[in-house]
């Protein structure tokens, strides 16, 4: 029998059940800042972690399924729809490219967050850049710029090479594109993981205040490329994303000639960007616009027969045109801002941001 005088161990001796551990970790966590209260930067860099993790734990998954022969995993390493004619490769189109965008989604996604622990913060501080925000925004936009000016290289060569696809009677003489080179094919897939890569990556950086129309310019981007592709008016489609690119390469520049403290270089950069913006996303997509909405119809059936693959009728064509006009109008909202930039800086003040770094 035991004693009853006899004394409890010292509490830091007791051993804890696993509810009170459980419960110990509880209070842990809610003691830790929580995810939204966490500083726009610490913020970018966990889910960045997070990001390389998952993804380069998918490629390893998808890699290593395809070396063992299953099935499975041969459409997401290698484009489907291959057809050679004699001594051409063609490609088609079909549901197994979804297989193909999934997986070039996921080596963007590793990519992009590896990019600025490997790329773009080194450099970053190799240039002189000492604060930990604009580090990771210089890193944002040297990305970016890049990405774009492969994007636009490729893009241009196509139109350039493949002449007998390209020009505003050709885009519907030769409609439907029912076979394609492997390049044309390669851009318009990589083109439509982009936008979807940019989706996630919206909720990655820090927020900015036009964080709403961004998401609804990345909508109506992802539905226009998928859209064009399923309905195979993929000519026209490619030309309206080398002209939306363009910018694309100046606007980033700009930004990182401002960070590094080249603001000479900046302003000319800003005047280039300008001009381009204003040639590439007014003029030539208010063009393309017109060609979509009226000369379709001068060098084409308007119909709809999904049978022969041809699904370019007055509703389709209706909802392309509604869609390109809404990316024509969120590129005047934005239009706005660089006037009103042009208008400061004409004032004597510095050049800002197009699209604000606030949080609000």
């Amino acid at each position: 029998m035991a004693n009853k005088h006899s004394k409890k161990p010292p509490a830091t001796l007791q051993r804890k059940s696993k509810s009170e551990i459980g419960v110990d970790n509880f209070v842990q966590k809610l003691s830790e800042k929580p995810i939204l209260l966490k500083k726009p930067v610490e913020f970018v860099e966990e889910n960045e972690k997070f990001i390389q993790k998952l993804s380069s734990f998918l490629l390893f998954c998808i890699y290593i399924s395809y070396k063992l022969g299953f099935t499975f995993a041969v459409p997401f390493v290698k484009y489907s729809y291959k057809q050679t004619t004699g001594s051409d490769t063609l490609y088609g189109t079909g549901y197994n490219d979804v297989y193909i965008v999934i997986y070039t989604v996921i080596v963007l996604l590793f990519l992009r967050s590896m990019f600025s622990s490997v790329v773009g913060g080194p450099l970053s501080l190799y240039l002189g850049i000492k604060k930990t925000d604009v580090r990771k925004r210089f890193s944002e936009q040297l990305w970016g710029m890049i990405y774009a000016t492969l994007s636009f290289s490729l893009g241009l060569w196509l139109t350039l090479h493949y002449t007998n696809l390209y020009g505003y009677e050709k885009f519907w003489t030769e409609y439907p594109l029912l076979k394609m080179p492997f390049a044309l094919k390669f851009y318009y897939l990589t083109q439509t993981s982009f936008w979807f890569m940019m989706v996630v990556y919206i909720f990655v950086e820090k927020p900015r205040k036009d964080f709403w129309i961004m998401i609804t310019h990345h909508f109506v981007t992802l539905s226009l490329l998928i859209g064009s592709y399923y309905i195979k008016v993929i000519a026209v489609g490619t030309v309206i994303h080398v002209s939306m690119d363009l910018v694309d390469i100046f606007l980033p520049l700009a930004k990182i000639l401002k960070y590094i403290g080249y603001e000479i270089a900046c302003n000319l950069a800003f005047g280039v960007m300008t001009l381009s913006w204003i040639a590439s996303r007014h003029c030539a997509l208010i063009r393309l616009i017109y060609n979509v909405w009226v000369e379709s119809g001068i060098y084409t059936t308007l119909k709809w027969d999904p049978e022969n693959n041809f699904y370019w009728s007055v509703n389709v064509r209706n909802f392309f045109v509604l869609f390109l006009i809404s990316l024509e109008v969120m590129c005047m909202i934005w239009l706005g801002g660089i006037i009103k930039i042009i208008l400061n800086v004409v004032s004597g003040k510095e050049i800002n941001d197009i699209r604000s770094d606030s949080e609000e």
